[in-house]
């Protein structure tokens, strides 16, 4: 909803009902505040390049200034949907030589997640994907940003503390570093732990990824 404000396309990976609901009720809310309007495409990436058209047409003379990836469904769609939509918004961003985009994925890009090993070369794509990008189409006036938070909770639910921020209350982090810094956690607190996993041994974060992991 805060980055409806700034005018932003925001692609994020369904992969179940409920979720889309969750997308559904957002757009909902989001045309209330003044000069926004939403609409929710649904498309399956792993077509591929078919997935492109009905989102193409959708959005045929319409100026995105800003793409916004995020993504929550399954490992397998990450890359296809990713670089399909940011090539999609891209051209249109290269000819006014104006625009963003922020690739959201997660601190874990930088550690291997036993349980869940697909999660960390993911994130890691998505990571470098942004730097890549940044460094192509930098110069031309498109600005893009690698976004690697760590946990968020969903807004309503109980903050756990300065660590686990809502969800609304990080978005405002967030947004306050689009076009300052390329690559972010997005939120100071999330920093401190995105430095300690930089020089945290292996074996330390795999134990206690586990451990988290039978906690669960």
């Amino acid at each position: 909803e805060t980055l409806a404000v700034v005018g932003a396309l925001s692609t994020v990976r369904k992969v179940s009902s409920m979720v889309r609901y969750s997308v559904s009720d957002t757009t909902k809310a989001i045309p209330e505040t003044p000069g926004v309007d939403t609409m929710v495409l649904v498309a399956n990436f792993s077509q591929s390049d078919a997935a492109c058209k009905p989102v193409k047409d959708a959005l045929r003379d319409k100026n995105i200034g800003f793409l916004v990836n995020c993504d929550c469904g399954t490992y397998s769609t990450h890359f296809a949907a990713t670089t399909l939509m940011t090539r999609l918004i891209l051209l249109g961003m290269v000819e006014r030589r104006l625009g963003a985009v922020v690739n959201i994925s997660s601190g874990a890009c930088y550690r291997p997640f036993p349980s869940k090993a697909p999660l960390s070369p993911s994130t890691a794509y998505l990571d470098n994907f942004s730097c890549a990008l940044h460094h192509e189409y930098g110069h031309q006036g498109i600005f893009v940003q690698s976004l690697v938070p760590f946990e968020v909770v969903p807004h309503g639910a109980s903050a756990g503390g300065w660590l686990l921020p809502q969800s609304d209350v990080y978005a405002c982090h967030a947004i306050s570093t689009l076009g300052i810094s390329h690559r972010t956690t997005g939120y100071c607190p999330h920093k401190l732990q995105f430095g300690l996993v930089q020089s945290m041994p292996e074996w330390i974060w795999v134990f206690r990824s586990r451990m988290l992991t039978i906690s669960c």
